[in-house]
């Protein structure tokens, strides 16, 4: 699920389980428990919305996301000597909160690289729950691959590789609002970490 789903997933909940609270009151046979479970579900879903409507600062309302074409426009056109062969974009949102993203996607041969960078505003529910790693310590490894929790360039970042599938990804928190992520089938560690090269991670929260 991407971060626009989560998001919007989670503006939605608190009101679909009013109309399911609110549904069981006209039957008769609803026991007055199943009401107050209801009722709890909601509440509960209220407290995770109004933690995802805050941001870094405690306050209730995101920063002005950064136009996705601004955020486009940071898309290298080759990723290791792969071409970039499709990318998209696009700001989304719902009472007055708004996330901006771009995609691009590299593709050649057997390799194939997915480069995401998202601008959450400072939500701070949307960041804990698109990059859960920043907020813990995370060093595995065996014969399959690793996975680990690290720091590029001064910013908290996860890595992971896979040798049986071959696959890597690589996410990155930069300025406490943008997320970005590289996916890659065909590629290795170090390739996309040169990829963030090419990004610009400071210049990505310069625009912030």
């Amino acid at each position: 699920m991407n971060t626009y789903a989560r998001f919007l997933i989670l503006l939605a909940l608190p009101f679909a389980l009013l109309f399911s609270a609110c549904a069981g009151q006209t039957e008769e046979e609803k026991a007055e428990q199943e009401i107050q479970e209801a009722a709890n579900k909601m509440e509960e879903a209220a407290n995770d919305l109004a933690d995802a409507l805050t941001n870094r600062d405690g306050e209730g309302k995101n920063k002005e996301v950064v136009d996705w074409r601004k955020l486009r426009d940071l898309l290298p056109s080759k990723i290791d000597g792969i071409a970039r062969t499709d990318e998209s974009g696009e700001t989304a949102g719902a009472m007055g909160f708004n996330i901006s993203q771009t995609e691009g996607i590299y593709e050649k041969g057997d390799r194939r690289i997915e480069l995401q960078i998202v601008d959450t505003g400072g939500l701070s529910g949307l960041i804990s729950t698109s990059a859960a790693w920043a907020s813990v310590t995370i060093d595995k490894e065996d014969r399959y691959g690793f996975e680990r929790t690290t720091e590029i360039d001064g910013y908290k970042a996860f890595e992971k590789y896979d040798k049986g599938s071959d696959s890597a990804e690589i996410s990155v928190l930069v300025g406490s609002r943008f997320i970005v992520t590289l996916n890659g089938k065909g590629v290795n560690i170090k390739e996309l970490r040169n990829a963030l090269d090419d990004i610009g991670l400071k210049k990505l929260e310069r625009l912030g």
